[in-house]
């Protein structure tokens, strides 16, 4: 054999060492959308809370909660109070890729400072504290519509979205109610106070 052939057969073989595979992966299915459970207790209606809570997302260019499917471990949850004579106020409390955001809105006729979108600072005993207290006094366990008959005093409307969950409820003067889910709803707008510094959230607040 001589020179050229071996040279060529010497380029055949390195070529066929170095060969490369190219293959093209299959494309990744898109993931299936999650639905949201939505629980509404029939009594919301009854008492017009609904129109309250779309009142309170239209007013301030928010999203219905009840409509809004949140990305895994991210949460949002929203406290009004009042509903009487003073008007309303509410808390929105917000969890989106680990930060946290509260935002208060006023519509009550008190206390001075206007009304309106006030973004709060970190509570006292800081997010995940915050949240841990209200976890505890019960925020995530009421369920329902409670009404203790009276006439006058305070209530409140609790919307939470978590775990791709949507529940509200609605305590109307719970501290006339004669059961432990009465308490909690004071507790909770007592840590809302306190954490915030939101005086109108606690119980039969006087307007000053």
């Amino acid at each position: 054999m001589d020179i050229r052939a071996i040279l060529v057969l010497a380029l055949l073989i390195t070529s066929c060492g170095n060969s490369v595979r190219y293959v093209t992966a299959p494309p990744t299915p898109p993931s299936a959308r999650q639905e949201l459970r939505v629980v509404i207790p029939e009594e919301i209606e009854k008492y017009s809370y609904i129109r309250s809570i779309d009142s309170l997302a239209q007013e301030n260019g928010l999203s219905k909660l009840r409509q809004t499917i949140l990305p895994n471990n991210d949460l949002e949850v929203r406290v009004q109070v009042g509903f009487g004579l003073y008007g309303v106020d509410a808390l929105l409390l917000k969890r989106a890729a680990g930060e946290w955001k509260a935002e208060h809105y006023r519509g009550m006729i008190c206390p001075s400072g206007g009304r309106g979108k006030v973004t709060l600072a970190a509570p006292k005993s800081g997010w995940e504290a915050a949240w841990q207290r209200l976890r505890d006094a019960g925020l995530l366990s009421l369920s329902g519509v409670k009404d203790s008959g009276i006439n006058d005093g305070t209530s409140y409307v609790v919307e939470t979205n978590l775990n791709h969950t949507y529940l509200v409820y609605a305590f109307a003067n719970p501290d006339h109610l004669k059961d432990r889910d009465g308490k909690q709803m004071v507790a909770i707008g007592d840590v809302i106070a306190d954490e915030f510094g939101l005086e109108t959230f606690k119980i039969n607040y006087v307007c000053r």
